[in-house]
């Protein structure tokens, strides 16, 4: 779908601020008057956006082929209805030998019996990551056996898109005079009706197993020493998920610059860790979940208030910004959007603020899928799911 317009693309670049040139000069190609109008209205999010340093890096570099890569970002972007997005990647998917046909198969998901062996190992990713929010033994075998570094690229692919599936609905970003839109059969899928729900029973009590086990610091190889370099000194650095994380350098290069964004953003810290926690619940993450549970109680959240955090936006004793920052996941979680109630609330703190709430969203996206792939087991001492927040209904289509 494409929707209204709510900010534009930057079109006159001599207008650029201080920090629209030097964010487009780290945008390189991405960022030049004729970049498409989704990174032109990057540009008019220079601070935010420095999120996508990690992103660029390694969507440039990753171990996919162009094929298995433009699988799982189509498959995500159909997931999250960004027509935008599927209509730009549509074109270079051509160019890459997909034709309409491969992306016909692409949206009608499992399904669909076009696709062959990894082609539909990787479409068929980011529906278990989407749905399950995990990838399953077969896929993770599969990916493994085709380069050990598939598996962290294919859930990097799904997370940027993701993120850049909700900004490009949340901004309303419109399509270019020479790209088409969805195409007619496109348009006849999404309006049939029959999308799959996205339910999910409760995560197994004790966590999934462990693929992976963490790595130990006297371990580290130089590609592991640099890529957790920028986070020294951070707690952050030394849990078990970090450690699990650096199986992948790259992985950890690219959400690096998510998380020292999110700590100098311009939502307080408190939204940033509420806004952590929901995603955490709704991708059933419970390492992620206990990491920022633990976060959320030093900055003044009761346990009754963490439990409101898991009910979500539907509850009624969760206020304020606190329930702000619950619905603009709520809504980002499953309808790939941020409403214009949300959307206006949270420019209280800022023109910026937008793409600081979809990139809290998108890091704790990243880790959650990640961790539950991995089966990264709780830090020594750290509180899971309790026994009151696993006893309430778990979460259907609309996270309740």
């Amino acid at each position: 779908m494409i929707y209204l317009p709510r900010v534009e693309p930057i079109v006159d670049f001599s207008t650029l601020t201080d920090a629209q040139r030097h964010r487009s000069k780290m945008m390189g190609r991405k960022g030049r008057p004729d970049a498409s109008n989704v990174m032109r209205i990057m540009l008019k999010f220079p601070q935010a956006a420095s999120i996508n340093e990690g992103l660029d890096i390694r969507q440039d570099h990753h171990v996919l082929t162009m094929r298995m890569f433009q699988f799982t970002c189509q498959r995500t972007l159909w997931l999250y209805d960004c027509e935008y997005l599927w209509s730009r990647h549509r074109l270079s998917a051509q160019r890459d030998g997909i034709n309409d046909d491969d992306l016909l198969a692409v949206a009608k998901g499992p399904s669909n019996t076009r696709l062959k062996w990894l082609d539909d190992v990787f479409a068929n990713a980011a529906d278990e990551l989407y749905f399950e929010h995990r990838l399953s033994d077969e896929t993770w075998n599969a990916m493994h056996a085709y380069h050990p570094e598939a598996v962290a690229d294919a859930i990097g692919t799904y997370c940027v898109y993701v993120l850049m599936a909700a900004f490009a609905n949340s901004v309303g970003a419109q399509l270019e005079d020479d790209v088409p839109g969805y195409r007619p059969e496109l348009v006849d899928l999404r309006q049939s009706g029959e999308q799959r729900l996205r339910t999910l029973s409760a995560p197994p009590a004790g966590g999934y197993p462990t693929r992976l086990k963490p790595v130990e610091p006297a371990d580290y190889n130089q590609a592991q020493i640099t890529a957790i370099k920028p986070l020294r000194g951070d707690k952050i650095a030394d849990t078990k998920l970090m450690r699990s994380f650096l199986h992948f350098p790259a992985f950890v290069t690219t959400i690096v610059s998510f998380i020292l964004r999110q700590k100098d953003c311009l939502l307080p810290q408190r939204l940033v860790h509420v806004g952590g926690l929901r995603t955490a619940w709704l991708y059933g993450c419970e390492n992620v979940w206990a990491q920022e549970k633990a976060v959320c109680r030093t900055l003044g959240l009761s346990d009754a208030d963490i439990r409101e955090v898991a009910v979500g936006s539907s509850s009624a004793k969760i206020h304020g910004a606190d329930k702000l920052m619950v619905a603009a996941v709520d809504e980002m979680h499953t309808n790939g959007r941020l409403s214009d109630e949300t959307w206006s609330g949270i420019l209280a703190y800022g023109e910026e603020a937008p793409l600081d709430v979809i990139g809290v969203h998108a890091l704790y996206t990243y880790m959650s899928t990640m961790a539950n792939t991995l089966g990264v087991e709780l830090e020594d001492g750290a509180i899971g799911f309790s026994e009151q927040e696993r006893a309430r209904p778990w979460r259907g289509r609309d996270g309740r």
